[in-house]
């Protein structure tokens, strides 16, 4: 949003030199730029002795875009913190996979002792199954 500073410019010419309006291109600002009086192209015997560090528009964000803007970053953090709320329940339900009883078609095999995890994707690569009976307590992993 662009605001006007500057509401009136005293400006000395002959009374048939006053400009009607004073174009001022705004289209290259950005937030927070401004346009001063030192921008203004003054047509030929017009004179001002306005300071020319006075500021004229200034590129601003409007309240409205700025309460959006808010509004958007807390339901980003909100959603952020949702997420690490989730994955440490799925770290938490992993970590309670250990103890699970295993069994085939044929019956008991033994039980999950650990996992084998990928770091960087953060999912269970194998589970280390305890087996009993039939390899003498010995661990085999299954993917």
């Amino acid at each position: 949003m662009v605001q006007q500073q500057l509401m009136a410019l005293t400006i000395t010419a002959p009374a048939l030199s006053i400009p009607q309006s004073l174009p001022l291109d705004i289209s290259e600002m950005s937030l927070n730029d401004q346009l001063q009086v030192s921008d203004l192209v003054l047509p030929r015997d017009v004179t001002t002795e306005v300071d020319p560090e006075t500021v004229v528009v200034i590129a601003q964000i409007s309240r409205a875009a700025l309460a959006l803007e808010e509004e958007e970053a807390a339901a980003a953090a909100e959603a952020e913190a949702e997420a690490e709320a989730l994955s440490d329940m799925r770290l938490r339900s992993a970590k309670e996979l250990g103890g699970y009883h295993v069994e085939a078609t044929d019956g008991d095999v033994g039980h999950v002792e650990d996992l084998l995890l990928d770091d960087d994707c953060r999912r269970i690569l194998f589970l280390i199954i305890e087996v009993k009976g039939w390899l003498f307590g010995k661990k085999v992993l299954a993917g």
